[in-house]
C-alpha cells in the first residue's frame, strides 16, 4: 500500500513539473510582467581621470587599479540626447560619491555623512536620475575612499528608465528577498513560541535568543542585498545595524547554549560571553572615538564569531557522546543544531573570503544561505520539542483555550470593522448613481422620464440610509458614536420625511397620514441627522409591514419650560402587529421577529437597533404598544432646546412641481483639477462641474496630479484620498512644495473622500486639506466650496 503511495505522489508531482514547464513555454511571461522596458549596459566610452591629471580612456567597465587612501579619482563621459530622463545605476564600495552634470552636482553620497561607526558608507548602490536637460552632456563621476584600492573598484553601470532599472534590481534579489522572508518568519514563531511558554509558565529554554539571532540575520542579510535603498535610503542606520548584528551575534549564541547544555559547560560559555562582551565594549569606544575605522577592526569580531561556533560545536559533540554513553541513542536533535550553527560559520567565512578579495556587492551571499539553513532546522527542532512537550500536557493546556476566547473577541470586533469597510466601498458606485441622476435631472426630458429619473435618486437615498444604518452599527458597536448637534430648521426635517414615506406608501396603494401640530417651534438645538434618520427608520418600518390600511405620523411638542421642549413622535400603523414576547428582539441587530410571516419582507434588521441607540444617545425613550395582527405604535420622546419658538405653522406632505436637480443654476468661472482612480467617478465629478460651466481637467493618480499641478495652475483641486501608488494625502503634501500650491494660497486643495467615518475630515483637514468633501456628492456642500472667496 505504502508503494502504491509513493507512486502516485511521484506521478502527481511530476505532472505539476509538466504543467508548470509547458505553461512558460505557451506563455510570454516576460510581456506578463510590469518591468516592461530595456537597460543599457553603460560601460563603456568612459576616461578615467587621477589625481596627478593623468587621463586613460576606458574599453569598458568593471575596472580596478592600485589608488591610495583619500585620493580622489574622477570617470567622465559624454551623454548623448538618448540618455536624457533616464537613471543610472551602479555600485560602489566604501567612497565618497558626487557625480557632476556641466559642473553641477545631480547627485552626491557621503559628502556630509556624520557616522557613529565607520568613516564612509559600505558598499551601496546608487541611482542617479539624469536630467531631462542634459546642456553639453558633460557627466564626471568623483570618487574618494580613505581605504587603499577602493576609490579605482569601479563596478558595471546600468541605464534605463527609473522604474525598470529599480524593478531590475529587486528581480535580481527576489530569491534574497524570499530567504530573508523565510529567516524572518523562523524569527517570530521563534520569539512567539517563547512568549507563549512564558505566559503558560513554563521553563525558559532560551528560544527567544535564537529567535533574536534569526531575526537580526534576516535584517542583516537583506542590508546586504544591496537594494533597500529603493524603499529607505539611510545608509548610516544600515551601517549601525550590521555593526550591531556582528557584534551581538556571537555573545546571543552563548545565552542560548547556557540555557540549553546544562551546567557542565556553562563556565565555558560564559567566559566566551564575557569576550563577547568585552569585544562589543571595546568595538563601540574605538568607533565614537574615531580610533579606527569599524572595518578595519571587522576580522576581530569575525574571528571571535568563528571561535564561539568552534566553542559550541565541541561542547554539542562532547555533551551527545555522554548522552550516548547513558542511554545508549545518538541525540538527532544536538547533531541537528551542529548542522546549522556550523552553516552559519561556513557560510560566513566564504562571505569574508569574498570581501577581501572583491569588496563590492552583496557580502552575505553565503552566509544568508547558512542562516537559513540555521533557522529552519532551529525552528523544526524547538516545534517538534513543544509538540512533543505540549501533547503530554494536553489535559493541563488552558492557555489555548484562553488563545480560543481571544480569537472569538477579536472575531466579532472583525464583524464591526467588516460592516464599516462594506459600507464605505458602497459609498464610491452610490456617488455614480446620485450624481448622474442630478445631471439628467438638469437635461430637456419629458415628465415622465423625469420621473423615473425621481425615482432612481429616491431608492438611491433609500439604499444611502441602508448604507448609513451599517456604518452606524459598527460605530456603536466600537463605541465611537456620537451626538452632533446644532441649530436646525425644524420645516425641512418634517416636509422630507413626510414626502419620502408618502411616495413609498403611495406605491403601496396606502394612506399616510400626517398630524403635524403647527405649534412645533420654528428652530431647535440637536442632530438634525439623527432626528430625521429616527423619523424615517420607524416610519419605513410601518410602511414595510403594513399591507392595507394606514400608517399615521403625529408630531407635536410639550410646553416649552426654560427654552426646553420634549419632541413627541408617534408612528401608528393597521400593519401586522407584534407578539408580546418578540417586542424585545425588533431592537436587537440582524434579528427579525417572526421570520416564517416576514419572509421576503426587506431589510437590514438594523433600523430599530439603531433608533434605540439614537434616542438613548439624545437622552430619549422609546416605547412600543402592539396587538399581534392589528398593528403597532412606536412613541418616541426626545429632549430638545428652543433656539426660535415661532409655531412652523401648516406643513403639507405633497410634491411640489416635476422633480428638480440639486445642481444649481448658478454659473462659475474656475479651473477646476479632479483627481480620482475611478473613472467613473472623474466622469460624473466632472460632468457636475460642468453644469456650473467650470473648466475641468481629470487625472486618475497622484502622480499625474502632481505633474498637471506643476504645469497649470487651479483654483481648486478636488482630491481623493485614497488611490492605488500615491493616496491623496502623500499626493497633497508633494503638491504643497509647488509654488503656487502653498497652504494660505488662493489654489486650493479639498479632499472627496468615500470615508465618512467620523474623525476622518478632521484628520485629513490636519493634514493640510483646505476643505472636505464626503462621497456621495452633496451638492450644496459643493457649492458652498466652489462659491468661497479666496
Amino acid at each position: 500500500m505504502k508503494k502504491i503511495d509513493h507512486i502516485l505522489t511521484t506521478i502527481i508531482f511530476v505532472i505539476v513539473f509538466i504543467a508548470c514547464f509547458m505553461s512558460v513555454k505557451l506563455f510570454n511571461i516576460k510581456d506578463m510582467t510590469t518591468s516592461k522596458g530595456e537597460i543599457d549596459d553603460f560601460n563603456s566610452g568612459w576616461t578615467l581621470v587621477r589625481p596627478d591629471g593623468t587621463e586613460t580612456e576606458l574599453s569598458t567597465l568593471p575596472y580596478n587599479e592600485p589608488s591610495a587612501a583619500n585620493e580622489c579619482f574622477y570617470l567622465k563621459k559624454q551623454l548623448d540626447e538618448a540618455d536624457a530622463g533616464k537613471t543610472m545605476r551602479f555600485l560602489s564600495a566604501d567612497k565618497i560619491i558626487s557625480v557632476r552634470l556641466d559642473d553641477e552636482v545631480i547627485y552626491e553620497f557621503g559628502t556630509e555623512d556624520k557616522r557613529l561607526f565607520g568613516h564612509t558608507p559600505g558598499s551601496i548602490t546608487n541611482f542617479v536620475s539624469i536630467p531631462h536637460d542634459i546642456g553639453d552632456g558633460n557627466l564626471s563621476i568623483m570618487m574618494v575612499s580613505p581605504y587603499k584600492d577602493y576609490a579605482t573598484n569601479i563596478c558595471n553601470i546600468v541605464i534605463g528608465e527609473a522604474n525598470i532599472v529599480e524593478l531590475d534590481l529587486i528581480k535580481q534579489n527576489l530569491f534574497s528577498y524570499f530567504t530573508c522572508m523565510i529567516i524572518l518568519f523562523c524569527a517570530l514563531m521563534l520569539i512567539i513560541m517563547e512568549i507563549i511558554e512564558l505566559f503558560s509558565k513554563q521553563k525558559f529554554t532560551g528560544k527567544i535568543y535564537l529567535g533574536v539571532i534569526c531575526l537580526l540575520g534576516a535584517v542583516y542579510h537583506a542590508i546586504e542585498t544591496k537594494s533597500l535603498n529603493i524603499f529607505y535610503g539611510n545608509q548610516t542606520l544600515y551601517s549601525i545595524i550590521v555593526f550591531v548584528v556582528i557584534m551581538v551575534l556571537p555573545a546571543l549564541l552563548c545565552l542560548y547554549y547556557l540555557c540549553s547544555i546544562g551546567d557542565k559547560y556553562s563556565k565555558r560559555f560564559r567566559i566566551n560571553f564575557i569576550v563577547c562582551a568585552v569585544n562589543l565594549i571595546v568595538q563601540f569606544v574605538i568607533q565614537v572615538l574615531n580610533i579606527a575605522d569599524f572595518m578595519i577592526m571587522a576580522p576581530v569580531s569575525h574571528f571571535i564569531i568563528a571561535v564561539t561556533v568552534i566553542n559550541i560545536d565541541e561542547a554539542i559533540i562532547r555533551h551527545n557522546i555522554e548522552k550516548y554513553k547513558e542511554t545508549r541513542r545518538v541525540h538527532f536533535t544536538l547533531l541537528l543544531e551542529m548542522v546549522g550553527i556550523t552553516s552559519i560559520m561556513l557560510g560566513s567565512l566564504v562571505d569574508i573570503v569574498k570581501f577581501y578579495i572583491s569588496p563590492v556587492g552583496d557580502m552575505g551571499k553565503y552566509g544568508r544561505t547558512g542562516m537559513l539553513i540555521f533557522s529552519i532546522i532551529t525552528l523544526g527542532i524547538h516545534v517538534r520539542m513543544v509538540s512533543v512537550r505540549y501533547l503530554e500536557q494536553v489535559n493541563q493546556n488552558m492557555n489555548f483555550m484562553r488563545i480560543h476566547l481571544q480569537e472569538v473577541e477579536n472575531a466579532n470586533k472583525l464583524k464591526s470593522i467588516f460592516l464599516a469597510n462594506m459600507s464605505h466601498e458602497i459609498r464610491t458606485p452610490m456617488n455614480s448613481i446620485l450624481g448622474f441622476s442630478e445631471i439628467l435631472l438638469k437635461q430637456d426630458m419629458t415628465e415622465e422620464q423625469k420621473d423615473y429619473v425621481e425615482n432612481i435618486r429616491e431608492s438611491s437615498d433609500n439604499l444611502l440610509v441602508i448604507i448609513n444604518d451599517i456604518l452606524d452599527l459598527s460605530k456603536i458597536e466600537t463605541g465611537k458614536m456620537e451626538i452632533v448637534e446644532a441649530n436646525f430648521d425644524t420645516t425641512p426635517v418634517i416636509k422630507s420625511v413626510c414626502k419620502q414615506i408618502k411616495s413609498l406608501a403611495d406605491k403601496k396603494n396606502i394612506e399616510f397620514i400626517a398630524d403635524i401640530s403647527s405649534s412645533i417651534p420654528k428652530r431647535l438645538y440637536g442632530d438634525e441627522v439623527r432626528i430625521r434618520e429616527i423619523i424615517i427608520n420607524i416610519l419605513n418600518n410601518a410602511v414595510k409591514y403594513t399591507q392595507e390600511g394606514s400608517v399615521k405620523l403625529k408630531i407635536c411638542h410639550d410646553e416649552i419650560v426654560d427654552n426646553i421642549t420634549t419632541l413627541s413622535i408617534v408612528v401608528s400603523d393597521t400593519g401586522i402587529g407584534i407578539e408580546k414576547k418578540n417586542i424585545d428582539l425588533i431592537f436587537h441587530a440582524f434579528e427579525q421577529a417572526d421570520i416564517k410571516r416576514n419572509h421576503g419582507i426587506e431589510g437590514t434588521g438594523l433600523g430599530l437597533s439603531i433608533v434605540r441607540n439614537y434616542v438613548e444617545l439624545m437622552h430619549g425613550r422609546i416605547d412600543v404598544d402592539s396587538t399581534y395582527g392589528k398593528g403597532s405604535t412606536f412613541t418616541i420622546t426626545i429632549p430638545l432646546t428652543v433656539v426660535d419658538s415661532t409655531p412652523i405653522g401648516t406643513i403639507t406632505c405633497e410634491r411640489e412641481g416635476s422633480p428638480k436637480s440639486r445642481i444649481s443654476n448658478i454659473k462659475i468661472d474656475k479651473k477646476i483639477l479632479v483627481v480620482d482612480d475611478s473613472l467613473v467617478n472623474l466622469k460624473v465629478i466632472g460632468r457636475a462641474l460642468e453644469q456650473y460651466g467650470i473648466t475641468v481637467d481629470a487625472v486618475s493618480s497622484g502622480n499625474d496630479a502632481i505633474n498637471k499641478c506643476k504645469d497649470n495652475l487651479y483654483d481648486i483641486v478636488l482630491m481623493d484620498q485614497m488611490m492605488p501608488v500615491m493616496d491623496g494625502v502623500e499626493a497633497l503634501h508633494l503638491i504643497r512644495e509647488i509654488e503656487g500650491y502653498e497652504k494660505g494660497s488662493s489654489h486650493k486643495i479639498v479632499v472627496l473622500t468615500a470615508n465618512a467615518i467620523k474623525g476622518v475630515e478632521e484628520e485629513l483637514l490636519n493634514e493640510g486639506f483646505d476643505g472636505y468633501l464626503k462621497k456621495p456628492i452633496e451638492f450644496d456642500k459643493l457649492e458652498a466650496v466652489l462659491t468661497a472667496s479666496n
